[in-house]
């Protein structure tokens, strides 16, 4: 039997999960059965019940918290800018590979990456498909999430404070977002906006 949790969560957020289990509970009576759209009715009424009893502050600290969705807040630590090529599939999916792993993407479809690459002082050995920035380090290619978390939590990497990022170089093939059936080594490098580049994990299969 499905169970579901209610938390204190926004007060909009609220009205709008209610209206939309009604909604689609309406659409499909004849699947789901007029005795559940009734209770979700009475779900959404005793909801909205709750916030009317409610004093303007309580509601307004309502308001101001973050959206709970089964637990987890919608908030993160880590928050990325992605510039890619609008039809590069395998940039995608590495975008996808980090918010599943805590990320929040913010993803910038351009049609001159090697522009932002150039703005960015990446050297041409380090370049790949797509060029992420985060908390003003590079993140370039396919690098794993757990080593740009372990990177942003220590900052114990070569070259101090002229370290410009981390990079997987080239597409190398069983990187995060590059999953087509075969696995290559390869490894993450910190590296320098003048050519510097070092090894600080080999992945080896």
């Amino acid at each position: 039997m499905k169970t579901t949790t209610f938390k204190m969560i926004g007060a909009g957020a609220v009205l709008a999960a209610a209206i939309a289990s009604v909604s689609a509970f309406a659409h499909k009576p004849e699947q789901q059965g007029m005795g559940m759209m009734g209770e979700h009715m009475e779900t959404m009424g005793g909801m909205m019940g709750m916030m009317s009893g409610m004093s303007a502050e309580d509601r307004s600290k309502m308001q101001a918290e973050p959206t709970l969705v089964n637990g987890v807040s919608g908030k993160t630590d880590h928050a990325i800018t992605v510039y890619k090529s609008p039809n590069c599939s395998c940039c995608a999916d590495w975008a996808e590979h980090l918010e599943s792993n805590g990320f929040e993407v913010n993803i910038e479809n351009t049609s001159n990456i090697n522009e932002i690459k150039t703005q960015h002082q990446i050297p041409r050995d380090m370049a790949s498909c797509h060029t992420g920035i985060i908390d003003g380090v590079v993140i370039e290619g396919h690098v794993p999430a757990d080593d740009i978390k372990a990177y942003l939590k220590s900052r114990s990497q070569p070259f101090g404070d002229k370290i410009l990022g981390l990079a997987v170089p080239g597409m190398p093939h069983g990187t995060p977002g590059m999953e087509t059936g075969r696995q290559d080594n390869y490894d993450v490098m910190a590296f320098t906006a003048d050519g510097k580049a070092q090894s600080v994990k080999r992945y080896e299969f």
